[in-house]
């Protein structure tokens, strides 16, 4: 029987019931759910770990050791634990819920970071590796997958279920880790400590900055060798001070690397420009740069001067042959699961894996056409317009700030609706009507003054192409994500080739799953997904004609 058919409903811990809601994912022991308080809008994070699984790997030592751990830690940059209970089948960790998935998600999104935000994300992550050295507690797992993002762009590192506590100058003999991360001397099995977590910053460092970790291969034994002989090379892409973090870290002699303490007063975590927020927008798209770096000058003239990012941010972004390739890409992956599901129906639930959920969606569109364009509102409340004369402007959640991309233009012009140039008062005027018609049925549709404040350094996909019918509303976002709206049961499929996924939106029940396409192409879909994929094909030839 599945997991999450039998972990109840309503879950009782130190006087406190918590109502099981969404599915977030599984590991090796349970899955985890996000969990509502009782009387409050409170939710945190259930890892619920089957009793019979712990038994059978003969873990449950492990499993204590780690509670014991981390329930003793409290730090900004650590997962916080609220408790555990038990009951016959589980034990139930209560942990901070961090709205914002992993880094891991994050660089399979982005596939790489710019410098700024690099320094963001690393100079917490040191800071909470120096809290648990601190605590003498080494984490030997750190890696993307354990660095978790609040909803507050704050990284937390989690999963203490290999952590250890190291006394004076005691040394650790076990083998553990995750390939790409594992430092040397624990390959060799020599004895390791603290250092370890210093070697894994060097790793995470570089696969945010190139997106892949140092040492990858296509085998683990030949990832070894590499890490054994600390045989790799950084790209010209990544910065000079950024290198020489990653260099001073990955030192086959741990004594030669840094301490933590020492790596947090390193130039790269110190000098230059380091962000002291970043928007929640930088999970998808990079942040605009040099409005970050410039935050402190608002007086920028939309049409006159760009948003000069730097060149990884337009590395990062992609190109109109990458989005006709990644439309091939979506129908090839799509006829496999049609044809492989004429002769075999799936079970959609077995391709589930809320992690690839889609941050941003398109709930509702209207087509004005015959006057001005199509226009859209995503779930954040930001609203656009693909305007008839193939330009578009985007009114950021606020509706105080957006930015402008004139006809067959890559460069977003930022702007503030009281500082906007003449030239674009007719189009804001439209825009401001649109969003009031938007939001006619909505109270309090935008209030949060720390995201507003945020706005001027966010960027947000576009419309890049779209298609009705009397059946079917198609629309193709410019980070790749396609959307079908099918208008006789209010479905809504969105297809992400970045991240390999398929999520199916009921707007009658609300239900939110996103399938792996890959297990689809393997096993097969259900009837339903079936049919609307066919319905699809036909409409995807039309759009790479057009």
């Amino acid at each position: 029987m599945a997991l999450k058919e039998i972990v109840p409903d309503k879950i009782t811990t130190q006087g406190y019931q918590f109502y099981r809601g969404q599915y977030m994912g599984k590991g090796t022991f349970g899955k985890c759910y996000a969990l509502t308080r009782v009387g409050s809008n409170e939710s945190v994070a259930g890892k619920c770990l089957s009793k019979k699984v712990i038994s059978d790997f003969k873990v449950e030592h492990k499993i204590m050791q780690e509670i014991n751990i981390h329930k003793k830690l409290d730090h900004r940059n650590v997962v916080k634990f609220f408790g555990y209970t038990e009951d016959s089948n589980y034990i139930y960790l209560l942990l901070e819920l961090c709205a914002n998935r992993s880094m891991s998600e994050l660089i399979k999104r982005r596939k790489c970071i710019t410098a700024f935000e690099s320094k963001y994300y690393m100079k917490q992550i040191v800071c909470g590796i120096k809290f648990l050295h601190q605590k003498n507690i080494i984490h030997r797992d750190l890696k993307l997958g354990n660095l978790l993002i609040s909803s507050t762009m704050t990284v937390k590192i989690a999963d203490f279920g290999l952590a250890a506590v190291c006394l004076g100058k005691t040394r650790r003999f076990s083998m553990c880790g995750t390939p790409n991360y594992i430092a040397p001397e624990v390959l060799s099995q020599k004895g390791h400590s603290f250092e370890v977590d210093v070697w894994a910053t060097g790793c995470i460092l570089y696969s945010l900055l190139v997106g892949t970790p140092p040492f990858q291969t296509q085998s683990k034994q030949e990832t070894y060798d590499k890490i054994l002989k600390c045989k790799y090379t950084i790209p010209a892409i990544v910065p000079k001070c950024a290198a020489n973090f990653i260099s001073i870290t990955l030192k086959v002699d741990p004594q030669q690397r840094p301490n933590i303490e020492e790596l947090s007063a390193n130039h790269f975590l110190t000098m230059g420009f380091i962000p002291d927020y970043l928007p929640s927008t930088c999970i998808i798209m990079p942040p605009r740069t040099q409005a970050l770096v410039n935050a402190g000058d608002r007086k920028v003239h939309p049409l006159k001067d760009a948003d000069q990012s730097d060149l990884s941010t337009r590395r990062m972004k992609f190109t109109e042959q990458e989005l006709s390739e990644m439309l091939v890409k979506i129908k090839n992956c799509l006829k496999l699961i049609v044809l492989k599901s004429e002769t075999e129906i799936g079970c959609d639930e077995d391709a589930e894996d809320p992690r690839l959920r889609p941050f941003i969606w398109v709930n509702s569109w209207t087509d004005f056409t015959h006057v001005y364009g199509f226009s859209f509102k995503y779930n954040d409340n930001t609203v656009g317009m693909l305007f008839n004369d193939n330009s578009t402007m985007v009114m950021l959640p606020s509706g105080k700030n957006g930015y402008y991309i004139p006809e067959a233009n890559e460069t977003e012009y930022y702007f503030n609706v009281d500082k906007i140039p003449n030239e674009l008062n007719k189009k804001l005027t439209i825009m401001n009507s649109l969003r009031k018609f938007m939001f006619e049925n909505l109270k309090n549709a935008y209030d949060n003054k720390n995201a507003e404040e945020q706005e001027p350094f966010s960027m947000v996909p576009v419309l890049h192409k779209y298609f009705t019918s009397q059946d079917l509303v198609v629309m193709y976002l410019s980070n790749a994500t396609f959307q079908v709206n099918f208008l006789y049961d209010h479905i809504k499929l969105i297809i992400c080739p970045v991240m390999d996924a398929v999520t199916v939106l009921n707007n009658h029940t609300d239900q939110l799953k996103t399938l792996h396409l890959d297990i689809l192409k393997t096993y097969g879909c259900s009837r339903m997904l079936h049919k609307k994929l066919k319905e699809i094909l036909p409409i995807i030839d039309k759009m790479l004609q057009s």
